[in-house]
């Protein structure tokens, strides 16, 4: 502990420890000793901004939403959660609050937001409402209700703004100003457009509705917790503990029975269910429109996870077929790595020669070779430059202490690796 309490002296300097103890207490409260730190760091569509949280002086666990002027060098402000935030403080129900804790947000005030594609505007929620933040307009608060409005969304087009509401989905038309319910089912044991617990916690996947690249469908899951065993958890909080009643499919008992649906937006909605297989005792891993916006591509994860298929569906109909199958003895690595090339192609991870590295596919399933090789890991993808027929993904080709980011073609020749990344280290 003396050593510690000697280094952070050093740390943060004479001055500082002149004007305050440095005590036990003073270690873990607010402000942080290091000072407001930034995240959420994202560029705008455009590139002209990067946009990015920061907490306040006073209190670095609220943070508000700033914006970096590329042009100019100017920061500034975009908005001050203290003019959004509620007397008493933040307002938000327990889906909310355990979808938080499973991100690993602590933080309160303006905690995620989003860019429209076309740079026009940014969404982000606060105290469980939905904002909406015109660059160089007005801002217009879409909801105010006494629920919370939980993973709100843009759409691709920029038309809707869609988000969940006790366990219903719904979407919000921003030139007519209407909100419009896709779903009326949900409540109690049964969810649409949400994660279940164990899928956001295990799984890495943090939503349950995913909108069509032009703005026609959405497509959102069906969760019924029903026959998911209740049992009672300690919480602990700082102002004392309580006792919550949780389900969780323990190992050897049953899981949430998951449904896949797409509901089309035009004049009449239509609903179609996406076939999933006869058992239900799955995971639905991953969910991808694919560029047309007329079929979706379903990772679906078999209960052991040890064997991952992935189905393409079409929208309309809601028939699927296998394109490939992942398996693994032990357990399949989930990744974001599929990439859409055009309406033709898709780039796909793989660990089947026991190393993680990038393939190239069509369609069909049908294997056109592969984009790296070689006794180390790729990471992930990072990006997809079409226009130059490059992928862009970090890995560890120059040794596993190492993280860099490489370029690779599109058309399959790994000698054409070339490494963007100059100085030693871990880059991402």
């Amino acid at each position: 502990m003396r050593t510690f309490l000697f280094t952070l002296l050093i740390a943060i300097g004479s001055s500082a420890m002149a004007q305050e103890p440095l005590t036990i207490d003073r270690l873990v409260a607010s402000p942080s000793l290091s000072g407001p730190a930034t995240r959420g760091v994202s560029v705008s569509p455009d590139g002209s901004l990067v946009t990015f949280l920061k907490g306040k002086p006073e209190k670095s666990s609220q943070t508000d939403l700033w914006a970096y002027d590329v042009e100019t060098g100017e920061t500034r402000m975009l908005v001050d959660s203290d003019a959004l935030l509620p007397e008493g403080g933040e307002k938000l129900d327990e889906v909310e609050k355990a979808r938080r804790e499973r991100q690993r947000i602590s933080t309160t005030g303006i905690v995620e937001y989003q860019w429209s594609s076309d740079a026009s505007a940014i969404l982000f929620p606060v105290s469980g409402d939905v904002y909406y933040l015109e660059l160089g307009g007005e801002m217009r608060r879409l909801t105010s209700t006494k629920a919370t409005e939980t993973d709100p969304k843009i759409s691709p087009r920029g038309r809707y703004v869609s988000y969940v509401r006790e366990r219903n989905l719904y979407v919000y038309d921003l030139e007519t100003g209407e909100e419009r319910a896709i779903t009326s089912g949900g409540g109690g044991a049964v969810g649409f457009g949400q994660a279940q617990g164990v899928v956001q916690e295990e799984l890495d996947r943090n939503t349950g509705y995913w909108w069509a690249p032009d703005d026609s469908a959405i497509a959102f899951t069906r969760i019924d917790e029903t026959r998911v065993e209740v049992f009672d958890r300690p919480d602990f909080a700082k102002d004392g503990a309580s006792v919550v009643q949780q389900r969780y499919p323990f190992a050897g008992k049953p899981n949430a029975v998951v449904q896949l649906y797409v509901s089309s937006l035009g004049a009449t909605t239509e609903i179609a269910e996406i076939d999933l297989g006869e058992d239900d005792d799955i995971y639905l891993a991953r969910v991808n429109w694919a560029p047309g916006g007329d079929v979706l591509f379903v990772q679906r994860l078999s209960r052991d996870q040890k064997t991952l298929d992935l189905l393409r569906a079409d929208a309309t109909t809601g028939s699927t077929r296998r394109v490939l199958r992942e398996r693994s003895k032990v357990w399949v690595n989930l990744h974001n790595d599929l990439r859409f090339i055009g309406e033709g192609r898709f780039i796909w991870s793989s660990e089947e020669v026991g190393w993680r590295h990038l393939y190239l596919y069509d369609v069909s399933g049908k294997r056109l070779g592969r984009l790296t090789r070689g006794p180390w890991m790729v990471d992930r993808v990072s990006g997809v430059d079409e226009e130059a027929g490059l992928v862009y993904f970090t890995g560890r080709a120059d040794g596993v202490t190492e993280a860099h980011l490489y370029s690779a073609p599109l058309d399959p020749d790994p000698k054409a690796m070339r490494r963007i990344t100059v100085e030693p280290g871990w880059h991402a």
